[in-house]
């Protein structure tokens, strides 16, 4: 079973708009994961449709949220000088998005 439950703070929100091929809208979210002494973990994670629209409108950076959503992997490629260069990409899909602590968006929201 691949789920995952995350509690962190909303570090950004960046990113709403609406996928092309679904016409669904899509956002992507840094979430600051505490691994207490051993320091925080940022892990980006992908919503979708309700649940990155009502964050854009609720949710500002420092908002404490617990997301219950699945890990996804992928390959990323890079070109450069050295040629090209594969990176293992590891981000959580969102499925649920709950506020437990409520900073508001500077500005009013992001839509």
């Amino acid at each position: 079973m691949n789920q995952v439950d995350l509690v962190g703070d909303l570090v950004s929100l960046s990113e709403v708009r609406r996928d092309r091929s679904t016409g669904r809208t899509v956002g992507k979210a840094i979430i600051a994961v505490s691994r207490g002494v051993l320091g925080v973990d940022f892990v980006p994670v992908t919503l979708w449709g309700r649940e990155v629209i009502d964050a854009s409108k609720y949710l500002g950076e420092g908002s404490t949220v617990a997301v219950r959503g699945h890990i996804h992997t992928g390959l990323l490629a890079e070109r450069g000088a050295m040629g090209v260069r594969r990176r293992r990409l590891v981000y959580v899909i969102g499925d649920r998005v709950s506020y437990l602590d409520i900073r508001p968006p500077r500005g009013g929201g992001r839509l």
